[in-house]
């Protein structure tokens, strides 16, 4: 394969990255609008941490799953386990936190806003590494 044909082949993998960065981010950034528009806001206490193990590529580390309550705007309370692992030591049990849920889905309530904000923003940030990538291959080959 000569250089040039290389090039372009590199050129399109970015770019195929880049559609599909720009669409996973815009896929959740929409999603992320529907919940907090939806949402609602009380506050809930760390009940307990579920700790448990992850895997990521070749790395194992420990995360703590955060069991939280909280009422909703009927005063029922609720129990739940977080989603989403956190390194331990993030929160400790009797800690007070943010939760944020549906009034139709009050079981799915989630206490971890950072990561469902950020991650639309770093897929956009990856799609537009991609594309400048992709466009710098072209201009060079131009």
């Amino acid at each position: 394969m000569s250089d040039h044909a290389f090039a372009v082949s590199l050129a399109i993998a970015a770019y195929t990255f880049f559609c599909i960065f720009i669409s996973v981010g815009i896929y959740l950034q929409m999603k992320v609008k529907r919940l907090l528009k939806k949402s609602v806001k009380a506050k809930g206490t760390i009940m307990s941490l579920e700790q448990s193990v992850c895997m990521s590529s070749e790395l194992l580390y420990k995360v703590a799953n955060p069991v939280f309550t909280f009422k909703d705007v009927h005063g029922k309370e609720y129990c739940v386990r977080s989603s989403v692992g956190e390194p331990p030591g993030v929160h400790s049990v009797g800690d007070q936190v943010d939760v944020v849920y549906q009034q139709d889905l009050p079981q799915e309530a989630t206490i971890n806003l950072k990561t469902s904000i950020l991650m639309p923003r770093i897929c956009l940030l990856a799609a537009s590494i991609a594309f400048i990538f992709a466009t710098g291959i072209l201009i060079c080959l131009s």
